[in-house]
């Protein structure tokens, strides 16, 4: 196929594109980050994440607000996250509410028989 390339860029980089990636900088740093992925309807919030040392900066809630104005003006009527330690102390200050917990669960140090 002789545009795959080309296909590759406008399904992820166009206006129907699975998911959009928004990234804060500081100079030629990536401080921050955090992806919308479509859904119908909705939105999930993924990947959020500012660099240790420069959060409770307002960079996080700068990306968030810029990510759920755009799901809302692309139609999306909900928008869902997962959150770590730090993603909890900020998500509720932009309109989520905690509606349950993710229990997860690893290998123990032994091998199962």
């Amino acid at each position: 196929m002789a545009n795959a390339p080309e296909a590759i860029v406008v399904y992820l980089l166009g206006d129907g594109a699975p998911f959009r990636q928004y990234v804060a900088v500081d100079g030629d740093d990536i401080v921050g980050r955090v992806r919308s992925v479509g859904a119908v309807g909705a939105t999930w919030c993924a990947d959020m994440y500012v660099e240790p040392s420069r959060r409770r900066r307002g960079i996080g809630q700068a990306l968030m607000a810029k990510m759920l104005r755009d799901d809302q003006a692309r139609g999306s009527r909900c928008s869902g996250a997962t959150a770590t330690h730090a993603g909890a102390l900020l998500y509720p200050c932009m309109g989520y509410e905690r509606t349950g917990t993710l229990l997860i669960l690893g290998p123990t140090s032994r091998t199962a028989s």
